[in-house]
């Protein structure tokens, strides 16, 4: 019946009222790189054959850049599911992977020039997303790690490492941290305080609580992540800069915000503990 629908408006119709749904968010940018040199009005597929052979085509880069936004509009919008691998854009029924949210980088990426190229609203979807993950997440973080917060999940709520045996893909506990990250960026764009306060903080501190409890306090005193792994990297080892780039992160976004800050840097470099994290966001987000 939408088939029919639609057919029944007609080209221009549908054409014009895509344009305005989308226009309004992508002509928020616009991108102009070395607009002093001309390039010939030239097709796409052209246009990508001469850039294989070297030859410079900024325009080509532009519309690249643009185009990236374009998709992000099309496949993430409020109220809807987040981009996955291939979203509505590949070319079979069922896709590569099933199509599925792989968090170990790939969704990551599909949100990292969002904020940063003034789609904000392009985030929310992603944000409902993690909020999903929490409960379940919760359950694994306790019985594989004995840890507090919790860890990501796909769409349907599976939170366990999957059957295959190969960890450099199927293991990686700091994704539920790393997604956190997105929360804070999408807080450090838009300066929503209430949103921080009613929605991120909870998320941001259930990461940071897993981050603690996951590091390993080793006999020198200092603290590693093991196992650690880096995405689609490998192999299994301790203290992968990947992990440790994650927790540093994850600790360190709120002070951004903390009004006590040199409290915040005296005990958190004191001893290299962990106690104070959940104060250093709390100060952050709460002013106190």
């Amino acid at each position: 019946q939408w088939l029919a629908n639609a057919v029944a408006k007609g080209y221009s119709a549908l054409l014009n009222e895509h344009y305005q749904d989308y226009a309004a968010l992508f002509n928020r940018v616009k991108l102009n790189l070395n607009p002093t040199v001309k390039t010939g009005n030239l097709p796409t597929g052209q246009r990508l054959k001469n850039y294989r052979k070297g030859q410079p085509d900024y325009y080509l880069e532009e519309l690249y850049f643009q185009f990236g936004r374009y998709l992000l509009i099309a496949s993430s919008r409020p109220g809807n599911m987040p981009a996955n691998l291939q979203g509505i854009w590949h070319n079979n029924v069922d896709g590569p992977w099933r199509v599925d949210y792989h968090n170990n980088i790939n969704i990551q990426m599909n949100y990292w020039p969002a904020c940063s190229t003034n789609l904000e609203e392009c985030m929310l979807p992603l944000i409902d997303f993690i909020r999903t993950l929490v409960k379940p997440g919760e359950k694994t973080a306790q019985s594989y790690f004995g840890a507090r917060g919790s860890i990501s999940a796909n769409i349907f709520g599976f939170t366990a490492p999957l059957e295959s045996q190969d960890m450099s893909w199927n293991f990686n506990p700091m994704a539920g941290p790393w997604l956190a990250t997105h929360i804070w960026e999408y807080y450090d764009y838009t300066r929503d305080l209430k949103f921080l306060k009613e929605t991120g903080y909870e998320l941001i501190k259930s990461s940071a609580n897993f981050a603690v409890d996951y590091l390993w306090h080793k006999p020198d005193g200092t603290y590693t992540a093991a196992p650690s792994t880096s995405p689609e990297h490998g192999p299994i080892d301790q203290g992968a800069t990947f992990v440790h780039a994650v927790v540093r992160e994850i600790y360190w976004m709120p002070s951004r915000r903390a009004r006590n800050w040199e409290w915040i840097r005296k005990n958190v470099r004191n001893g290299n503990r962990c106690l104070p994290i959940s104060f250093l966001i709390r100060s952050a987000v709460m002013g106190n």
